[in-house]
Formats: structure tokens, C-alpha cells, sequence
């Protein structure tokens, strides 16, 4: 069986089937006798769960081969590739799961290698995989109540806010109808919250104020603003 010619091989025909070629010498017009058909390693798997169960077929360009497994990591023209630190390579095995938990978010590549102890080696196609990103927690919204009654009874006598716990550092500036600063923090808590005074320690008269609140440091860095108004009313 003399087999057949093929010049285009295409990626996605590698990627797909195995190919058997041969070598054939040519002096002076006369074609020579062929090599023994050599099979190209066909490497196939998908990555599921982050893991990649990975199967190629056994290589027979020369006797006992063994196997060693490489990651490609993606520099966007091409792959940097290290071979897989694992205690079962180098292997006579076809098969391998290759465990992706430890790779953090990008592009990558494995493929199959076999080596003489005289240099000469073959290599599989390619396996490429993504890594996406972590889900990013979005910014907690703050939850402002525009009103609160400072007085003796304590119901409803500090502005509490729902969500500053989830930030390391909330800024806080209360303003009157003039634009003065009157209550200033630059860590700001629902266990100290405002009550009504001023800095200076004097109590702000009934009306409309204006705060602008600046939160920092929460899930995933994220940050957190808010300006507007609040009312203070007081109970006789």
C-alpha cells in the first residue's frame, strides 16, 4: 500500500485525525525506497470543571516512547510554553488529566511531547482552553434615610446607613443651607453615627442639611458615593 500524497494538511485537519507519513530519498531522478510510515501524534480533551482529561495516540517513529505534558501560557502573539511539574512525567501512558485550578484568568495551551536521549522529538497539535474571569462582587449601595429625630426618647435619634459595614473607610461632610461644613468624619460608623450635633459639640437646629459621602475599600476595591439632603426634626 503505497499510501497517498498530502501537501495541505490544515490546523483544523491536525486537530481532528492522526496522520501517517513517510520519508522518500530522491538521487538523481531515481526515488529511493520509503521509510516505515511514522503516525503523528493526535492529542483531543476539553476542559471541564478545570480539569482537562486529556488522550493522544502512541507514537511509533521510534521504539518506547515516552510522553511529557507542556502549558502554553498566551502573550497574545504566541505561547510561552514549561513543561507540566508533575511526579508521573516523563510517562510510557496516553493519558493524563491535567488539573487548571491554579491558573489564573487568560489563555492557554497543552500539548504532548516525546524525546530520544539523541535530541530528535515529536509533538502533538494543540489543546487551547480559557480561563475567565472570577466573578467580581459589585459595590454595596449605601441605603441613606433623608430623615432622623434626634432627642431624649433615642427612637430613630442617630443616622444609621445601610451598607458602610462593607467599606474599611466612609467619609462623611454635613453641610448647612450656607454650604458651611457643620458635622465632618473621616471614619464614619453606624455604632458612632451622627445624633444630630455639630462638630464643635452643639446641637444642629431643626431643618434640611446636605451631606456628601464618600465611601472606599469594599468588595473587590470597589468604592461607593453619595450626596444629598437630610432632615433633622426634634421632639419637644
Amino acid at each position: 500500500d503505497d499510501g497517498y500524497d498530502d501537501y495541505g494538511v490544515n490546523a483544523t485537519d491536525v486537530d481532528n485525525q492522526s496522520y501517517h507519513y513517510q520519508v522518500q530519498f530522491v538521487a538523481n531522478g531515481t526515488e529511493l525506497q520509503r521509510t516505515s510510515p511514522v503516525q503523528s501524534i493526535l492529542l483531543q480533551g476539553n476542559m471541564n470543571n478545570r480539569q482537562v482529561p486529556m488522550n493522544w495516540n502512541d507514537y511509533n517513529g521510534w521504539g518506547g516512547p515516552v510522553y511529557t505534558v507542556e502549558l502554553g501560557v498566551s502573550n497574545g502573539s504566541g505561547y510561552t510554553w514549561t513543561a507540566v511539574n508533575d511526579p508521573a512525567f516523563p510517562t510510557a501512558g496516553t493519558s493524563y488529566t491535567f488539573n487548571a485550578n491554579s491558573l489564573a484568568q487568560g489563555t492557554y495551551a497543552l500539548r504532548v511531547k516525546t524525546n530520544t536521549v539523541n535530541g530528535f522529538q515529536s509533538e502533538s497539535n494543540w489543546i487551547t482552553f480559557g480561563i475567565p474571569a472570577e466573578p467580581q462582587d459589585p459595590a454595596v449601595a449605601l441605603r441613606i434615610p433623608n430623615l432622623f429625630t434626634p432627642g431624649p426618647d433615642q427612637f430613630n435619634g442617630r443616622w444609621t446607613i445601610d451598607g458602610i459595614d462593607s467599606y474599611d473607610k466612609v467619609e462623611l461632610k454635613v453641610y448647612d443651607r450656607w454650604g458651611k461644613v457643620v458635622f465632618e468624619t473621616e471614619n464614619y460608623t453606624n455604632s458612632t453615627a451622627w445624633d444630630g450635633r455639630s462638630t464643635s459639640g452643639r446641637d444642629c437646629a431643626e431643618g434640611t442639611y446636605f451631606y456628601v459621602i464618600t465611601a472606599t475599600g469594599g468588595p473587590n476595591g470597589t468604592s461607593a458615593e453619595s450626596n444629598g439632603s437630610i432632615t433633622i426634626l426634634r421632639e419637644d
